[in-house]
């Protein structure tokens, strides 16, 4: 995928399309939003119906099945739902890589917004993903018949800054990525990008949506559309899209979870073991709005194992670090900032 080559903008310029940009960013969220809430019901019954059949209906002495009453369905999605909604929403990291300094740039941006982001497959990839969920080219069409001016306002916003081949295009208005660690697994759920993570507070849930996988996973094939894409998109008001369309040992995880059946602390490869589970089995969170690592950050938690593999990682670097300068790094840039740390074994 090749950068477009946008007119050269002033700084001024570059200051107004940023601010428009994360005006648009929450747009997306508002916008799906709607869309979501008009299938809330179908979605539930959906998830209702995988519910009693994977958990609820019992076989009767003749072998017959005896159906779980609307209202044992109803209380165990609402369990499930409980669990989901106040799951930490964290991202994860390699302690030595993202403490390399204890100088970070306090903005965390994503791929669209640092240089050089063009030119290669995974931000073509990344693209046609994310203009299948969150509909940057299309959006506004759906949106003609609306009777609610702001709603085509805000539509006509994502359209003009959204898409990468608009003179427009805001990079800011792509979302930063995360995961939702419903089972609070000591190392997170995103543990192969690095054992340790941050927690995002959570105010931020509100500029969030979710799937209930790596997005890569369901939205690159040949067969998916905007609308397919699109309809297993979930917001934190309307969660049920992901207990409908999850793996099933995903859904196991969150029912055991929720029965206090499993307990917090599992490492993310005992839990993958546990429940069958691959790499990009999770809830992947995207934030439509930026990440201040100043004031968006509840805690840190950092993994022992990550960082005793600091001089391994970095011994190739202009400047290797040792575990120790890492800890003086996290100490320094935490405390400058009032941010606990946990370190985990």
């Amino acid at each position: 995928m090749n950068p477009p080559k946008h007119k050269k903008r002033s700084r001024a310029e570059q200051e107004k399309a940023k601010t428009l940009g994360q005006l648009a960013a929450t747009d997306v969220v508002s916008l799906l939003s709607k869309q979501i809430d008009m299938t809330a019901g179908p979605d539930k019954l959906v998830a209702g119906a995988r519910l009693k059949q994977r958990y609820l209906n019992i076989t009767g002495p003749m072998g017959e099945v005896v159906e779980a009453s609307p209202w044992m369905v109803d209380d165990l999605l609402d369990r499930l739902l409980k669990v989901l909604d106040k799951a930490e929403v964290t991202i994860n990291f390699q302690a030595c890589k993202f403490f390399s300094t204890s100088k970070l740039p306090l903005n965390y941006t994503q791929q669209f917004e640092r240089a050089g982001w063009g030119g290669d497959d995974y931000m073509k990839n990344r693209d046609e993903a994310e203009e299948k969920m969150f509909h940057y080219s299309s959006g506004s069409d759906s949106l003609k018949s609306d009777s609610d001016y702001k709603s085509r306002a805000a539509g006509n916003r994502v359209l003009n800054l959204g898409r990468v081949e608009s003179n427009q295009f805001a990079p800011v208005i792509r979302p930063r990525y995360a995961t939702l660690n419903f089972c609070k697994l000591s190392d997170g759920m995103g543990a192969q990008w690095g054992k340790s993570h941050l927690v995002l507070k959570e105010y931020l849930k509100l500029n969030m949506t979710f799937v209930h996988a790596d997005s890569f996973d369901f939205t690159l094939s040949n067969t998916a559309t905007p609308t397919s894409a699109g309809s297993k998109v979930a917001y934190w008001g309307n969660m049920t899209r992901l207990i409908a369309n999850m793996a099933p040992g995903m859904l196991d995880a969150l029912h055991d979870y929720a029965l206090k059946l499993l307990g917090p602390g599992m490492d993310r490869k005992s839990f993958e073991s546990k429940y069958g589970l691959g790499s990009t089995a999770y809830i992947e969170g995207h934030l439509h709005s930026e990440l201040r690592l100043d004031r968006d950050i509840e805690k840190f938690r950092i993994s022992a194992e990550d960082l005793a593999k600091t001089e391994t990682i970095t011994a190739k670097w202009d400047k290797p670090l040792t575990a120790a300068k890492v800890k003086e790094n996290i100490f320094k840039f935490t405390s400058a900032h009032n941010i606990p740390v946990l370190w985990v074994d």
